[in-house]
């Protein structure tokens, strides 16, 4: 994605040194690098209803700023008087391929995609999924992302021993290749992203590409996908509480980034309702086949709207506009 962002830069810019700078995502790591001499454009995003004072600082000196989705123009347009511009992401559905579902699943199959944070809501899964489901029903559990549950990334913590050994339950390290997460994908028939906040969230956009329902928290970034396969949960606003991003590598835990700043815990986030969460995995395995014709409806939707093309050209579009704007 930067790739292409910074491809449209050199094609619009007669002289990089003059006229526009676009700068992605982390605006608080961004303040050295603004010229005053030049036009700025800051594409950003935040996971809460509140972006954090960092960011605001650097927003207020750029001309324009690019979010993904409405919820973060709806957030940031409360603290800064600057023009901001909505450019809903996009997936590669080249590489995220369409795959045939499954039409009478023997075993119904359900991931989590991202369970190495605390936000994504990974703890809401395992327990509706435990209170929901027996150990001895034809439904699965895949928990990408083993981190948060062990002492050292490979033994579990004292409070998630007895779901360690559970037949239902896969546990998959979450450093995969791009094209092993794509065969993990094409092995289930359904994902759970009760994340309690997004800033767009691409796991979403490469499930449904692939073509699986999904089910996720009400509100945020969600607002924005018009999928019929998109499930959402009742949810309720709680106070935002980043807690740091955990990855292991080679057995050793790496230092916790940016999200252990205690700054950063400001606004708020929403939290899929339990049992209204229960009832979405359970209606999904009892009625399965009818989601099947939405499925494919979904993935014409994903390439038309929410692809990589159309985020380019959504993306090209503006910045024409803008660099028409300003002469450049």
């Amino acid at each position: 994605m930067r790739k292409n962002l910074l491809q449209h830069q050199i094609i619009l810019n007669k002289n990089p040194s003059e006229s526009l700078a676009l700068i992605f995502y982390r605006a608080d790591l961004a303040r050295h690098h603004l010229q005053p001499n030049q036009k700025t454009i800051m594409f950003t995003m935040w996971e809460s209803t509140v972006f954090p004072s960092t960011f605001v600082d650097v927003l207020k000196q750029v001309d324009w700023v690019i979010v993904p989705c409405s919820w973060n123009y709806k957030n940031l347009s409360r603290q800064i008087n600057k023009p901001i511009y909505v450019c809903n992401l996009g997936v590669d559905t080249d590489f995220y391929k369409f795959r045939e579902p499954e039409k009478e699943p023997q075993v119904f199959k359900f991931i989590m995609p991202r369970c190495g944070n605390y936000r994504k809501g990974y703890d809401l899964v395992l327990q509706a999924f435990i209170e929901e489901f027996g150990e001895d029903e034809p439904v699965q559990l895949t928990m990408k992302g083993n981190v948060p549950f062990t002492i050292d990334g490979v033994n579990p913590k004292p409070e998630y021993v007895q779901y360690w050994d559970r037949k239902n339950i896969r546990w998959i390290d979450d450093n995969l290749s791009r094209e092993d997460l794509y065969k993990l994908l094409a092995e289930h028939n359904a994902m759970v992203f009760p994340s309690r906040g997004e800033g767009w969230g691409l796991p979403v956009n490469e499930a449904l590409a692939v073509g699986m329902p999904v089910i996720v928290s009400q509100f945020h970034a969600f607002e924005d996908f018009k999928h019929k396969n998109l499930l959402k949960v009742k949810s309720y606003k709680v106070p935002a509480r980043f807690t740091p991003s955990l990855t292991y590598l080679g057995g050793k835990l790496l230092n916790p980034q940016h999200q252990k700043d205690q700054f950063l815990n400001v606004g708020h986030w929403y939290e899929a309702d339990i049992g209204h969460l229960r009832k979405r995995m359970r209606e999904l395995v009892v009625n399965w086949r009818k989601y099947l014709d939405k499925i494919y409806l979904d993935r014409e939707l994903t390439e038309k709207e929410y692809s990589h093309i159309s985020f380019n050209l959504r993306l090209a579009k503006f910045l024409k506009q803008f660099a028409k704007m300003y002469n450049i």
